[in-house]
């Protein structure tokens, strides 16, 4: 090209340009690269595999050895059950990777994120995963989730990311844990309102006996919390507990929770029913 030619230095699409400056003569060298964005349609598509199957993160072979959903723990707060996932995962590169690296998520087919639980994880058949994995060698442990005890969501989605290598991996589990849940009551959410100070959710709504006996609502059956497992205060409610609702009948009710000041999203739960609250900023 010739030493001329300053058209060399345009950029005008993704790439490297080298020029070999301070040669001889009227000409010099350039060479430019171009950049391709990789197709990643098929590893994508090769990272998302069921309950049971072997994936590969990076230099970690992970396979998903079952999955518990756990509604009756005390440990765990009113409205919400803990979901636990065994998994196994092997070394198969020549040298040590550190677990505390990896984020582990739980999903809902909603788009509902759950982080880690601490205390769920400490309950399950294997302890949690963390520190060194060395070069060649495999740990079954266990990650635990705290979700909503109703919740009704074909699958769950378990997610490992590896930010250290931009790896994902999607194992997707069959989820029934919540369907039969509440059968006897139908409860329609009717409206949400932030309180005048910004302080409070009001929430209003109303529940139905579905079945042939009394139906008996107290405290323990109504919860408000968010994906990462806070739960809020509940400030009042009318009619007061319990809430009795005969065969048949309509009971309306109107409670009242500390607002979730560190998230747009919560969970509204009554009688293992849960509802998907947006917009609470």
């Amino acid at each position: 090209m010739p030493s001329t030619d300053r058209d060399v230095f345009a950029q005008t699409m993704p790439g490297v340009t080298l020029v070999l400056l301070g040669a001889e003569g009227q000409e010099r060298l350039v060479v430019r690269g171009r950049y391709v964005v990789p197709d990643t349609t098929e590893q994508a598509a090769g990272n998302v595999v069921q309950l049971g199957e072997t994936v590969q993160l990076g230099e970690l072979q992970t396979t998903v050895t079952g999955a518990t959903f756990v509604p009756d723990r005390p440990e765990a707060p009113p409205g919400f059950a803990f979901y636990l996932v065994d998994y196994q995962m092997q070394n198969t590169g020549l040298t040590a990777v550190n677990l505390d690296t990896l984020q582990l998520l739980l999903s809902d087919d909603l788009g509902n994120q759950y982080a880690l639980n601490p205390i769920a994880s400490q309950i399950g058949t294997h302890r949690p995963a963390t520190g060194f994995l060395n070069a060649g060698q495999l740990v079954e442990a266990t990650a635990g989730y705290q979700i909503p005890s109703g919740l009704v969501s074909a699958n769950l989605h378990w997610l490992v990311n590896w930010p250290e290598t931009s790896s994902q991996i999607q194992v997707m589990i069959p989820f029934n844990g919540g369907q039969n849940v509440g059968r006897d009551a139908s409860i329609a959410l009717q409206t949400v309102n932030v309180s005048p100070d910004f302080t409070s959710l009001i929430l209003t709504g109303q529940i139905t006996n579905l079945g042939q006996q009394p139906l008996v609502v107290t405290e323990r059956e109504i919860s408000l919390g968010t994906a990462d497992g806070s739960t809020y205060l509940m400030l009042s409610t009318n009619p007061a507990f319990p809430w009795t609702v005969a065969a048949g009948q309509t009971r309306q009710f109107t409670v009242t929770f500390q607002r979730p000041l560190q998230s747009d999203t919560a969970i509204f739960t009554v009688l293992n029913q849960p509802f998907q609250l947006s917009n609470l900023q």
